[in-house]
């Protein structure tokens, strides 16, 4: 049995393929957003942290270092910053 495939279908089925892969990227990006971490709210976190035992902050796993996503428009979204102080700090 020969099945007889058409070009303008295929073509229609890759732009569609193309479209729904172009609008799950679009969603994703929109409905997960990570705090942007600045080199401002960074400092005020510092300033913030004065007050406690330990002035020393927590960034990235290691003592005293700076935000690995510092300036980054992607944000926060590493593992290590689930549990960053710098990004629950940003979302208070």
């Amino acid at each position: 049995m020969k099945i007889h495939i058409d070009n303008k279908l295929i073509k229609s089925i890759i732009k569609i393929e193309f479209k729904i892969n172009l609008l799950e990227e679009y969603i994703m990006k929109e409905s997960i957003k990570f705090p942007v971490i600045t080199t401002g709210l960074q400092k005020s976190y510092e300033k913030g942290i004065r007050e406690s035992i330990d002035t020393t902050p927590e960034l990235c796993g290691y003592y005293g270092r700076a935000c690995r996503q510092l300036d980054k428009q992607e944000g926060a979204n590493r593992m290590l910053c689930q549990n960053c102080g710098l990004a629950k700090y940003r979302n208070s």
